[in-house]
């Protein structure tokens, strides 16, 4: 009987320890509490000349106001510039995939758990977009 108490309470206590780890990324990922964090609108001209960071505070404003979904790759190109990897034949459903980096989203570089994320943009096999998102 004690063994199973124990064993009931390693494992409650590793998986409060996962929520937690889980919980605390969840909410800094999500809630955009961000160190630093200043959310600009999305320009074509001030996305060429930015840097990974400045691109992370338009990248959301750029997924609200434009429709990437249904452009043609030349659309993407001529609005955001020639991407930082261009991937084919990367997955099941996309065959290709244009990755621009967008920095750190406004994380703390020297916080602990710091992700650099990407803007993906999924392209079938007719160069059109079938999905965009934000990945770290």
């Amino acid at each position: 009987m004690r063994r199973r108490s124990a064993v009931f309470v390693a494992v409650a206590g590793v998986g409060l320890a996962l929520a937690g780890t889980y919980g605390y990324r969840w909410y800094y990922v999500n809630r955009q509490s961000y160190h630093g964090y200043a959310r600009t609108s999305f320009s074509v001209e001030e996305w060429a000349s930015a840097d990974g960071e400045q691109r992370g505070y338009m990248a959301e404003d750029l997924l609200e106001t434009h429709d990437l979904i249904g452009m043609t790759a030349d659309e993407v190109v001529e609005l955001l510039g020639k991407p930082d990897r261009d991937i084919i034949g990367a997955t099941i459903v996309d065959t290709r995939l244009y990755e621009y980096d967008i920095g750190y989203m406004g994380y703390n570089k020297k916080a602990p758990g710091a992700m650099r994320c990407c803007l993906i943009i999924g392209l079938s096999r007719d160069k059109i977009v079938t999905r965009a998102y934000l990945d770290n």
